[in-house]
């Protein structure tokens, strides 16, 4: 199975919702105070102006590992990443274990691959109105240390690196850095390779989910686990579906669900989307409302309009629904107060300075404003309802999700079978994989033989074992 590099991350800053988020949970202090920026950065915003190090310190060391970035080069002296480094006073023998440090020079910077080795002039970047990316991958077998300058090694040298704790420290300074990520057990360039491009910073967004409501089975089962109460009179089917079932609506019927189990939500970014297919609809028939520190939902107005509310302020929204299969997006992005609400993948409206303080989510209704709420005004299909918490999935224009986006990820671990009175393991692959399902209807470990163990690879199934 190909490798998922993302397995591996232990520290990755975007430098696109505060200057110390690591989406793997480390702790940054920011001793300067430094700015996100849009004058130089590889995705989103860069960072600039700062000086960060981890509070805890990351253990690295003892086998294969990788640090990557983009930097832009100022005209300042002893900027760079540094690993173990012991104070700020810059000497050969506290530059720290490895790491890149950018001269004022216009040709080259300088390497170093081991405390008190001194340093190793390389052609690193120009003083550059670009921002470049830079690798340093270490190879523990043959204990060498590469480094790479846009996807071209520039220097390498021999060092050992044992398994220690380390303090990371980014002395971005004047310079500017985005996208620092650090890959434990993982070389994950050996040779000269084209420089990641913006698809490579794609997050997971399925790790963010709170909720989702696939309705292929049945109109409450929630794949995080959450409960939902089914009020009176909506069932499932295929009618117009975006994947697989749907719920279904009808107008006049007592037909909603809303959420019983409820979970912190504000405080920092989330998103909503669904796929919502309405075959008819009225005045004032609501599709979805969260009730939270403020209203955000939207109904119909008229047959050519939608009211859409962002944090209790109201929106018009000349729109038109009907009969067609549309994906609805709401995005929350906490760090500069914002609502987007999508309709297909185009921003309709945006609400500025809309604080939403995180609290306990207590009242989602797919179907009608609220519990106390009669009206049923509209009749439909709403389809893989979902809820991100932490994430701001879009803020700009996009293209909606396709099939592969629903996609469930399922692992089964490690299966034991008996080949030729041997006891053997076999690693399953994922769902996702183009490399195939590996799966079993009976296996017993205990006897000379498993029954029925097969594998689907390229959509042919073939005996593993018999």
């Amino acid at each position: 199975m190909a490798v998922n590099p993302n397995d591996y991350l232990v520290s990755w800053l975007r430098f696109d919702e505060s200057t110390t988020k690591d989406e793997c949970g480390n702790t940054w202090a920011d001793d300067s105070n430094g700015t996100l920026t849009e004058s130089y950065f590889m995705k989103g915003t860069g960072l600039t102006g700062a000086k960060l190090k981890t509070t805890t310190p990351i253990e690295l060391g003892g086998q294969d590992f990788t640090v990557d970035f983009w930097w832009r080069h100022s005209d300042q002296n002893w900027h760079g990443v540094y690993l173990s480094r012991s104070d700020e006073t810059v000497t050969l023998a506290n530059r720290g274990l490895f790491g890149i440090e950018f001269s004022p020079s216009d040709t080259s910077g300088n390497w170093w691959t081991a405390r008190g080795a001194g340093t190793a002039n390389g052609t690193v970047m120009a003083i550059s109105s670009k921002i470049n990316h830079i690798a340093i991958v270490y190879l523990h077998e043959s204990q060498k240390m590469l480094c790479f300058t846009n996807g071209t090694l520039t220097y390498q040298a021999t060092t050992t690196i044992n398994r220690v704790a380390h303090d990371v420290q980014l002395n971005v300074y004047a310079d500017t850095i985005d996208e620092f990520r650090i890959y434990d057990g993982l070389a994950r360039w050996t040779s000269n390779f084209t420089a990641p491009t913006t698809e490579d910073y794609e997050i997971d967004a399925k790790k963010y989910l709170v909720s989702w409501l696939k309705f292929d089975e049945s109109a409450t089962k929630d794949e995080c686990g959450n409960s939902w109460q089914n009020l009176g009179e909506l069932t499932i089917s295929s009618a117009n579906a975006f994947k697989g079932n749907a719920l279904q609506k009808k107008i006049g019927a007592k037909s909603s669900i809303y959420i019983e189990t409820p979970f912190e939500l504000g405080g920092q970014d989330f998103t909503i989307d669904f796929w919502l297919y309405v075959s008819a609809a009225n005045s004032r028939g609501w599709y979805f409302s969260l009730s939270h520190s403020a209203t955000i939902g939207f109904c119909q107005r008229d047959s050519t309009q939608l009211q859409v509310y962002g944090n209790e302020s109201a929106r018009t929204i000349s729109k038109n629904l009907i009969n067609k299969q549309s994906h609805i997006a709401f995005t929350y992005k906490y760090n500069i107060s914002a609502l987007y609400f999508f309709v297909d993948g185009v921003l309709t409206s945006t609400w500025s300075g809309k604080v939403i303080s995180r609290q306990m989510l207590n009242n989602i209704q797919i179907g009608r404003f609220n519990r106390d709420d009669d009206i049923f005004k509209w009749s439909g299909a709403v389809d893989e309802f979902r809820i991100y918490d932490g994430l701001a999935r879009w803020t700009t224009g996009f293209t909606p999700p396709t099939d592969d986006d629903y996609i469930i990820k399922q692992f089964a671990g490690n299966l034991f079978y008996v080949h030729k009175g041997a006891v053997k393991s076999l690693n399953l692959f994922d769902t996702d994989s183009d490399e195939g399902t590996a799966y079993a209807d009976l296996i017993d470990k205990t006897s000379s033989s498993a029954s029925n163990l097969r594998m689907v690879k390229n959509g042919t199934a073939f005996a593993i074992a018999s």
